[in-house]
């Protein structure tokens, strides 16, 4: 047993013996690399390649253009109006019309006209939501209590937005808009459900009401004439409806507004 493990033993240790002059022989190798001392004025540095240099040269462009951009931290006015709210943007034009009355003048033909494509992209969507709510059920109607319990909180936020729209509209001045408006808001609203329940087309004959109502209320203002297309296109809108306001409102543009 004795020699077993002093044979073992034996082994192990020639297999972590290194000879000492392969060790040495190996290092040596170092000693033949050539040592190029700092600031040897006889030592060529070797010329980089063409990469290289693209590469420098674009990240020095680079740090050029960022360190341009911090210095230019001051936005400028129409940079900084971008982030004011609507009310602030009037609040402006206001002071500088105030200030400069001739600037009034050019404001007024600088003006856009209102685009409403916005206005009936989010009339559209609430009326969708309408539809969407309704039940689908075998056990009742589509046009029932149950139903129309079930989407009474969208029919109330669909109304909602009509009757901002033409607030909006009507304040801002906006008299072909407003008939425009109307015009494009009128099919919307009449596709909206019918209820079995009279009681429950109120919010329906509501928005029809206020848009009748709009068109009113600009027929009757002296220095502003209907484009004969526009007063064409309301008075087809508004046949065949039984409410009392749409039916005061066609009668006004059939005798002319006035």
């Amino acid at each position: 047993m004795s020699s077993r493990l002093s044979a073992s033993t034996e082994r192990i240790r020639r297999q972590l013996y290194f000879p000492p002059e392969d060790n040495i022989q190996d290092f040596s190798i170092l000693k033949l690399l050539p040592v190029i001392k700092k600031g040897d004025p006889q030592h060529v540095p070797c010329q980089p390649h063409a990469s290289e240099l693209e590469f420098l040269a674009s990240h020095q462009t680079k740090k050029q253009k960022t360190s341009c951009a911090k210095t230019n931290t001051t936005p400028s006015p129409l940079q900084l109006a971008k982030g004011l709210t609507k009310s602030q943007l009037v609040e402006l034009l206001t002071s500088l019309t105030e200030a400069t009355p001739s600037l009034s003048t050019s404001l007024a033909k600088l003006l856009p006209k209102p685009d409403l494509s916005g206005l009936i992209t989010n009339l559209t969507y609430l009326n969708q939501n309408i539809y969407k709510a309704i039940p689908v059920t075998r056990l009742s109607d589509r046009r029932d209590s149950l139903a129309y319990n079930r989407v009474a909180t969208h029919l109330v936020a669909f109304k909602k937005r009509v009757v901002e729209d033409l607030t909006m509209l009507l304040e801002a001045g906006q008299w072909a808009s407003v008939l425009e408006y109307v015009i494009l808001a009128w099919d919307i609203v009449r596709v909206t459900p019918l209820w079995d329940n009279p009681v429950h087309n109120t919010s329906r004959s509501s928005c029809f009401k206020h848009l009748a109502s709009s068109v009113v209320r600009v027929l009757k203002l002296k220095d502003f004439l209907i484009a004969e297309d526009s007063r064409v296109k309301l008075v087809t809108c508004m046949t065949g409806f039984s409410v009392r306001e749409v039916e005061l409102c066609r009668k006004k543009l059939l005798e002319g507004g006035k």
